[in-house]
């Protein structure tokens, strides 16, 4: 038996003008939310993402936490409210993916797969979105807060970086990128197992009783892999 439901325009006054203004973007918007509620309860996911909020916290519910995502993300004037009076969508992190004008004529695209360590030939795609988010939340997690906070708050630093080597040096994923830098060069510095989320540092041949990176015993194992999680870095492994 086919199940319908309607949608509320009453309410949603953005939403009724763009329908009338715009349909086809309205509908795309409409199309994608559906499509959203249904992969929330799919259960390939292991822990779906409708269950997910309880996992982090009792009182954190699903909306708070799509809505959160969603505004934080998306909310281009929040990110820097200052900036944004000039620079507009140029604030947000993926404006690295939009064409600059050329002084030469015509327009040209900065460098934003080398930015956000992305392949040379991707291109602009649901995937290629998710993976630049992974990435910026993967770091995000080795970061303490609180210490670049209190850099920024005194016009120390632009990024973490701006902490200078002997700070850099004591950051908890540190190691995985020192790794990297010296198995396989510069290039590969901070390139990451997209589907374990772990830093990509190459494949052993056998199961390591420690990690290679930081030699630290906590290593976590997940399919052919294994994952630090003092440092986050990944090996591939052929005995597994």
């Amino acid at each position: 038996m086919a199940h319908e439901f309607k949608i509320k325009l009453d309410d949603k006054p953005h939403l009724s003008k763009a329908l009338l203004e715009n349909p086809q973007m309205a509908k795309e918007v409409i199309g994608t939310f559906v499509s959203l509620m249904e992969e929330a309860f799919d259960p390939d996911k292991h822990i779906t993402w409708a269950e997910l909020p309880i996992k982090f916290h009792p009182t954190l519910t699903f909306p708070m936490l799509i809505k959160g995502i969603l505004r934080g993300s998306l909310d281009v004037k929040e990110i820097n409210p200052e900036a944004y009076e000039v620079f507009f969508e140029e604030v947000h992190p993926l404006s690295k993916m939009t064409t600059r004008p050329n002084p030469l004529g015509g327009n040209t695209y900065s460098n934003w797969r080398d930015h956000f360590k992305m392949p040379n030939d991707a291109k602009p795609s649901e995937e290629v979105i998710a993976s630049i988010f992974r990435k910026m939340l993967r770091y995000t997690r080795y970061i303490d807060i609180a210490t670049l906070h209190k850099y920024l708050d005194v016009n120390q630093i632009a990024t973490y970086r701006g902490l200078g080597d002997e700070q850099v040096a004591k950051l908890p994923f540190y190691p995985a990128l020192r790794y990297q830098r010296a198995v396989f060069g510069d290039l590969h510095v901070g390139k990451f197992f997209e589907n374990i989320g772990f830093f990509d540092c190459g494949e052993l041949a056998v199961e390591p009783e420690e990690c290679p990176a930081c030699q630290h015993p906590d290593m976590h194992t997940i399919g052919q892999y294994k994952g630090c999680l003092a440092c986050n870095a990944g090996f591939g492994v052929k005995a597994l």
